[in-house]
């Protein structure tokens, strides 16, 4: 088991513990898709995202490019397959075929959720149905309904959390309430795990930022957990 990671020069395969470290691409053999940002192991593949595509760097240690021209703000796996977060929409790939689920503006992630796909992205929270092939922006009529969201997690007492570019948006999924904390702060795309019951999500100018869900619904005083 290996990490992979990136920096402005070079993409290193290196060991869990940190004690070795392989240079495995330079950015200069990536120039196509610009960038190189988003890296993601499957199936035995490196798949890696840019401003202007997406490659697979296979074991042979050849690139393949898939899809050029198209900015990759994600990549996910959902169900054993490759979902792409993309600057037109949200695709999935198939027989190394992008091929396009649904259309937005700049798909910033993509979650499974009872079997509903979520997707943040540049305007709006998106649920796509697959068997009903229903899109909806659950922000729409809200004052968010256009905001740029970033990190999107489910808690076990019905609600959703959402990082943007301007706090967190808490919305309740049965009543559809939204409430707000943090104003002001700036989340970033793709810093952001989740642990049991704590959230961590990177900042612009506030560094990682980490909060108990049970604490904060406390403070909020609507649908506390026992």
């Amino acid at each position: 088991h290996f990490y992979f990671v990136a920096n402005s020069e070079m993409i290193y395969k290196m060991s869990l513990d940190g004690s070795e470290l392989e240079e495995i691409i330079h950015r200069s053999k990536l120039e196509k898709i610009n960038n190189a940002a988003v890296i993601i192991f499957h199936k035995g593949l490196l798949y890696l995202g840019g401003e202007k595509g997406l490659a697979v760097y296979n074991q042979n240690k050849k690139i393949q490019i898939l899809k050029e021209g198209m900015a990759i703000h994600n990549l996910t796996i959902i169900n054993d397959k490759l979902w792409i977060s993309g600057g037109d929409g949200v695709y999935v790939l198939e027989n190394n075929t992008l091929n396009k689920v649904f259309k937005i503006n700049n798909s910033t992630g993509v979650f499974d959720l009872d079997g509903l796909i979520v997707s943040t992205s540049y305007e709006g929270l998106w649920t796509y149905d697959i068997q009903k092939n229903r899109l909806k922006n659950i922000l729409a009529g809200s004052l968010y309904e256009k905001i740029e969201t970033d990190a999107f997690y489910e808690d076990n007492y019905g609600n959703f959390w959402i990082s943007t570019i301007n706090g967190i948006i808490r919305y309740q999924r049965d009543k559809k309430n939204i409430s707000t904390f943090l104003e002001g702060t700036e989340f970033n795309r793709r810093a952001y795990f989740f642990k049991g019951d704590t959230i961590y999500l990177g900042s612009n100018g506030n560094g990682l930022i980490s909060f108990d869900i049970k604490e904060l619904i406390a403070e909020d005083g609507i649908n506390a957990p026992i």
